[in-house]
């Protein structure tokens, strides 16, 4: 066997290994998030199908973008158009208190 052949196939074990510890994490970090009231289930849901595709680092991104978008709107007196702007950013993170 070629030598990058088996370090493809040692990283696709190790990607597979990772995975597997990723999976079995998910448990124990929802019984502490009730344990600890912690917002962690419902932290990122939304209404709009689109968001839900999001990835968390791209709707942070969008979220900024958003938010940026909205105070300049506000700042230039279109208020109709920065309340659409600040929904959508309640939506992109609706566990940040700041939007709220």
């Amino acid at each position: 066997m070629d030598r990058t052949r088996i370090k493809q196939v040692v990283w696709a074990l190790v990607a597979a290994g990772l995975l597997a510890a990723a999976g079995s994490l998910r448990v124990p970090l929802s019984e502490k998030a009730d344990t600890h009231r912690l917002y962690i289930e419902t932290a990122g849901t939304a209404d709009t199908p689109m968001i839900q595709l999001l990835p968390g680092g791209l709707r942070a991104l969008a979220f900024n973008w958003v938010w940026i978008q909205s105070q300049e709107k506000h700042q230039a007196g279109r208020h109709y158009d920065a309340k659409q702007l600040a929904e959508l950013a309640c939506q992109l993170m609706p566990s940040f208190p700041g939007v709220w």
